[in-house]
């Protein structure tokens, strides 16, 4: 029987399309299987700030009357317009081992990114470089922190069989912070503090929905050169807000200040895919409370400083004062992630705080037709 491609546009089908992974993944341990409810969270027009200015079309496939893959075709117009690159996405892939059918569903997304005008595809994405991205290309023996994603390997072939070719790599740096941070980096650190006359300051919950502005607003000015930016809105900024709230922990987000302004931030956050992976998909509080206290990991989501106040030691005083920040608190090991591959200045920095490349992610592209 042939593999039948359905575009998913009723709730029965979307409840298939969410579902799928839980089945896929029973005999892989290291998969995190996410909270249902903020999967179906992105789907909903009402809920979801990203699909103000976006298009995610789900598709899923059908053999024997069972799902065997999904995908979802992503439009997202605030991409197009800063990159002004009619440049679409292909997102929530999850296939079995079958070429086939994993044909079958790239096949179906192009057509649908064509027939939107879209020129080239990338992913996957889920559902942009500001969440979920990649197929995992090294790294498969652990567990994904927070956010990260982990596929079988067999995706790559997938992936490769129809003729896509890698666009972009991403590199994890594991750093165990057991081993104190070198000297020579807390002596810089402390010089660096001294000249600059710089203020390090953490977020604050009275007030995190102002503080989290700052961050967007560095956010996009440090970050709007690299591959595959797109910038955040006010609602995506707000919506993350709500999400992050509970979850932040102060002393882990910084803030570097000079004469008053805020030039650079750092965010860090536990791993909660410890907690995830012990909910297997429903939100459980008490599990939740429980479980926390017990994360050992983090994850060094991100950093950025305002351009003109790069190349002065403001990421090794952020290093140096995080980092010990967070093994005093008890922490055991951190990874630092995503970084391109290409940003020589992050490796070299990653590296020089005991660092070390211990997994590797592959986004995709393709050229769908030829630009107008």
């Amino acid at each position: 029987m042939a593999v039948e491609i359905f575009s998913v546009t009723t709730k029965k089908n979307l409840k298939k399309f969410v579902e799928f992974p839980y089945n896929l993944y029973r005999n892989y341990p290291d998969w995190v299987p996410p909270l249902k409810s903020e999967v179906y969270k992105l789907f909903d027009k009402k809920r979801n700030p990203f699909l103000e200015h976006s298009i995610i079309q789900p598709f899923i496939a059908i053999k024997e009357g069972k799902v065997v893959g999904r995908i979802a075709a992503i439009i997202d117009d605030n991409y197009i317009n800063f990159h002004n690159k009619k440049i679409g996405y292909f997102g929530f892939f999850e296939c079995i081992d079958n070429e086939s059918i994993a044909d079958a569903l790239f096949k179906e997304s192009e057509k649908f990114l064509i027939q939107n005008g879209m020129n080239e595809v990338i992913g996957p994405l889920n559902a942009s470089t500001n969440e979920e991205c990649g197929f995992l290309l090294e790294g498969f023996d652990s567990t994904p922190l927070l956010m990260m994603t982990y596929t079988p390997r067999y995706y790559l072939r997938l992936a490769e069989h129809f003729r896509y070719k890698k666009a972009k790599d991403l590199f994890a740096f594991h750093m165990d912070l057991q081993n104190p941070l070198p000297e020579k980096v807390n002596r810089i650190a402390e010089r660096i503090k001294k000249r600059n006359q710089i203020t390090i300051t953490h977020i604050d919950l009275k007030h995190f929905n102002r503080d989290l502005k700052k961050v967007k607003g560095i956010y996009n000015s440090a970050w709007e050169a690299n591959w595959g930016f797109v910038p955040m809105t006010e609602a995506e900024i707000d919506d993350l807000a709500k999400d992050m709230k509970d979850l932040v922990v102060p002393e882990l987000l910084q803030f570097a200040e000079i004469d008053g302004e805020t030039v650079a931030f750092m965010w860090i956050m536990p791993d909660y895919n410890y907690v995830l992976k012990k909910m297997s998909g429903k939100l459980n509080p008490f599990i939740f409370l429980k479980e926390k206290k017990n994360i050992k990991w983090f994850r060094l989501i991100t950093f950025g400083i305002i351009e003109k106040y790069r190349k002065q030691g403001i990421d090794a005083l952020f290093f140096s004062n995080g980092l010990e920040t967070a093994r005093k608190m008890g922490y055991t090991d951190a990874e630092f992630s995503w970084v391109l591959e290409e940003n020589v200045l992050v490796h070299r920095a990653a590296k020089a705080m005991g660092g070390e490349l211990y997994k590797k992610y592959r986004i995709y592209g393709k050229q769908l037709k030829e630009e107008k």
